[in-house]
Parts: structure tokens; C-alpha cells; sequence
């Protein structure tokens, strides 16, 4: 439990301590006090000289500001932890009316600290008891139209932590420290604690921030800040947003449908970055086969934000199955994953009739014409190459719908011939119309049958 005692000295007076006192007090808590500087920047960071170089780097991101301007007092006062658009404190007249109410900041941001008073410190408040006390102050850190001030103090092992909900690519303030020229050590954390980069930045005086603004690569979760004086972490101004690199094909899945054994058909596939900081694209790796990849434009390339690569994939069945695979787009930490599905088909020619009978008819008569129905039935294209006539006395006829080939019958497409019969001396006839095609079993045969004179027969094709 927080618990913070009052002197009656300070119970009406603590408003309006100034900056300068609250440093000199700060000071002789902490004087003598030594931290080591964290590691140089690492390569996950750019970090920026000022604002105007932030913001024009950030230029196409949108950026969340917080300047705490809720805050009320113009002066310097102990607030609880933490500071989020959920926080708020009791309504007592020690701590009101400069803390944050609920729904005074924005929201995605944390800050808190690690402060631990449990040991009891006099303060210039008083005797401070509990976890965690922030220093707030409105104007108190800098002149004129300045931010709040958030952050902790008094803690020679203290930080200060600001903790983002949506993984920013993108992160400033203003930091401040109260003992003059005092480094302050910004540390970036990825998720699961990992150490982004740090770097260091040196205000020069109390009343003075420095200017601490970088991009990363990968979402920030975390970010702490610590100064070598041991006295305080303060922060004003905070702007954060942008999200990172991210790998986003223009399809989640590509089905290439029924394809004929033998053949092939592509498919090309749009890579896009959506994030705002570049990817190095991994060399992909091929699908399993029949896919391949036929053209690849992304592999080894670096996108920047809102720029695309193309790549083409191929599928070339052998067999007469179904088939299934995938390909996965990787770089900096991002994938798009595509599943590809298709089925090999083999093509088949069918006709109906099968046979024709014209029956008996007297010679020099006409039997016919007899429509032949060619159909394909399948989930690909029959190609049909060559229609060879039947011999005399059968013939192809005119008045059919099939073209004169080559020509192609789409799946569930179908057109007819038309044949005849014109036996000119007695006899039985047997003849065959055969139709070449990509049907494996190719050629095909329609079979035709007819006698002329006195001659029946009632078993079939004679020969």
C-alpha cells in the first residue's frame, strides 16, 4: 500500500516549490551516487539530433502526441505511478489538483518507475512510505509554453519506464534530468525484454530539455530511461506511433483449379511492405512440386515503406491427383504465408452415340444425317486437333456446330456432326470416324454401320 505523510510545514507550501529547490533537495538525497552508461546504440535504432530530423524521417507515419497538458498545477508535486489514461488519484487536498484524472492522456502508454520508498525517505514533502512516486510538474522544467514534466526521482536505483501497447516504430520526448549535464540513457526493449539499442543524450541544464527521438525496426514495447546523476528521468512531449515492417501479399491463398496433365499456368503474386521501416527480403524458398517459382523479383531486395516486389509461381501437373503447398515471404522478423492449391486433370474425348446404325436402306437412297454429339465432360479444355471422315458410303455431312479443326471444347462444352449414309450397290458397311484430341486414350472413334438391298443383320458390325 502507498502511503505518504504530510509535515505541517509543507502541507500548504509544496505547490510552490521551485524547480531549482526541488533540484538542490534532490541533490543532497542522492549526492554521490555513480551509474555506468548502458551500451552504445545498437543497429535496431536510428536515433535523430532534434525534432524537425524526427519528424521528417517520420514523415508518413502518424504519430501519437502527449504534451500531459491535463496536468494543473504550474509548479512541482509527488504524484502516485502510473500514468496512463486509466490513472487517477484520491481527491485529497495534498495531492489535488495536480495529479492526472482518468481519460487526461491518450491512450497506448504506460509510465511508471521503480521507485521503492518501503525504507521510509524524508522528502521535502515529508516521510514517504510505499512503492513508486512519480515528480509532475506543469511549465516547471522549462520556460514558457513548455510540457509537463513526468517522470521519477529521488532514487539513486530508479527509472523511469514508459511501456507502449501497440509496438511503436517510432518514439520521442523531451528529457530532462535536474542535476545539470547529466547524461540520460534511453534504452529500447522488443518484446519478451530483448535489448533493441540504447543511446545517450546530455541536457545542459535543469530548465533545458535534450531532445531523445529514434526509429527502430522492430516494435518497441518497452523504453527506460536512467541518468548517470542517480537523481531523476523526466520526460516531456511524447510522440510515438508507426508500426514495423511488415510483409503483406496481395492474395492468402492462390487455387489454380483443374489444370491438364502435361500443361502449365502461372500465377503472379504482389509482395507489399504495410509497415512503416524497411524489410529485407529472405530468399524464398521454393514451393513443393509441381509449384515452382517461375519469376522472382523479391528475394535479397529491400523494401521501403509502401513499395511492392512481384513473383510468379508455376503449376505444371504429371499426375491426375489433387496437390497442395505453400510459400512464405519472410524478412526482419515478418512473413506472409500463401497456401496453393490445384488438381491435375486428365482431358477425355466422349461422344453420344457411340455407334450409329442407319439400319437397311436401298441402294442409291440416303440414310441420314445422323447427329453426333461431341462432349467434353471434364474440368479441362479438350483440344481437338483432327477429325478424320468416315469411308464411302458414309460421309460427314454439313448442318453440324463443330468447327473445323482445330478447336478447343471448354469443360461441359459439347457441338455436333452430322453423318450420312449413301450405299450405291448392295451390301453390309462398317466405317469409323476417328477424332484426334489431347485425350490421353486419343484417338477417338465414332462407329457407324448401315446395309443396303435385301441384307439384315441383328448381331452387330460384320468386320
Amino acid at each position: 500500500m502507498r502511503t505518504v505523510t504530510t509535515s505541517a510545514s509543507h502541507s500548504s507550501t509544496t505547490f510552490g516549490i521551485s524547480s531549482m529547490r526541488i533540484a538542490l533537495l534532490a541533490a543532497g538525497l542522492v549526492g554521490g551516487a555513480n551509474f555506468a552508461l548502458a551500451a552504445p546504440a545498437g543497429s535496431g535504432l536510428t536515433t535523430y539530433a532534434d525534432l524537425p530530423s524526427f519528424l521528417a524521417a517520420t514523415s508518413g507515419t502518424t504519430l501519437s502526441f502527449e504534451d500531459f497538458a491535463a496536468h494543473d498545477s504550474h509548479n512541482v508535486s509527488p504524484c502516485y505511478e502510473p500514468v496512463n489514461r486509466d490513472a487517477g488519484q484520491p481527491a485529497t487536498s495534498f495531492l489535488e489538483p495536480v495529479c492526472f484524472h482518468p481519460g487526461d492522456v491518450i491512450s497506448g502508454f504506460d509510465i511508471r518507475s521503480d521507485l521503492d520508498w518501503t525504507s521510509g525517505i524524508t522528502t521535502p514533502w515529508g516521510p514517504m512510505t510505499g512503492p513508486g512516486l512519480f515528480f509532475i510538474g506543469r511549465d516547471s522544467m522549462s520556460p514558457g509554453p513548455a510540457s509537463n514534466t513526468v517522470g521519477a526521482t529521488y532514487s539513486a536505483a530508479t527509472k523511469t519506464f514508459v511501456d507502449f501497447r501497440d509496438g511503436p516504430v517510432a518514439v520521442a520526448m523531451d528529457a530532462y534530468d535536474i542535476a545539470a549535464g547529466s547524461p540520460v540513457t534511453i534504452d529500447a526493449y522488443a518484446a519478451g525484454g530483448t535489448l533493441i539499442g540504447s543511446f545517450t543524450v546530455f541536457p545542459t541544464a535543469p530548465t533545458l530539455p535534450s531532445f531523445a527521438g529514434f526509429t527502430s525496426t522492430v516494435p518497441v514495447q518497452r523504453i527506460a530511461l536512467h541518468s548517470a546523476s542517480a537523481v531523476s528521468q523526466i520526460i516531456g512531449n511524447l510522440r510515438f506511433g508507426g508500426t514495423a515492417g511488415r510483409l503483406e501479399a496481395n492474395v492468402q491463398s492462390v487455387d489454380f483449379g483443374a489444370l491438364a496433365v502435361g500443361s502449365s499456368v502461372s500465377q503472379s503474386i504482389a509482395v507489399s511492405n504495410a509497415g512503416n521501416t524497411d524489410v529485407a527480403v529472405d530468399p524464398i524458398t521454393a514451393p513443393s512440386a509441381p509449384f515452382a517459382i517461375a519469376s522472382d523479383a523479391c528475394s535479397g531486395t529491400t523494401l521501403p515503406a509502401g513499395a511492392s516486389c512481384s513473383l510468379s509461381v508455376e503449376f505444371a501437373p504429371g499426375l491426375e491427383r489433387r496437390y497442395a503447398s505453400a510459400l512464405d515471404i519472410q524478412g526482419n522478423g515478418t512473413a506472409s504465408h500463401i497456401d496453393l492449391s490445384a488438381r491435375g486433370v486428365l482431358p477425355a474425348f466422349s461422344s453420344s452415340p457411340t455407334a450409329v446404325d442407319f439400319g437397311t436402306i436401298a441402294p442409291g437412297q440416303t440414310g441420314g444425317p445422323i447427329a453426333v454429339t461431341i462432349a467434353n465432360t471434364t474440368a479441362v479444355a479438350l483440344a481437338v486437333g483432327t477429325i478424320d471422315a468416315p469411308d464411302a458410303p458414309f460421309a460427314l455431312s454439313g448442318g453440324g456446330s463443330c468447327a473445323a479443326p482445330p478447336f478447343t471444347l471448354a469443360p461441359g462444352q459439347s457441338c455436333t456432326l452430322m453423318v450420312s449414309f449413301s450405299p450405291t450397290e448392295a451390301g453390309v458397311f462398317n466405317a469409323r470416324v476417328v477424332v484426334g484430341s489431347n485425350d490421353p486414350s486419343s484417338p477417338g472413334e465414332i462407329l457407324l454401320r448401315g446395309a443396303a438391298g435385301d441384307t439384315i443383320f441383328v448381331d452387330g458390325f460384320d468386320g
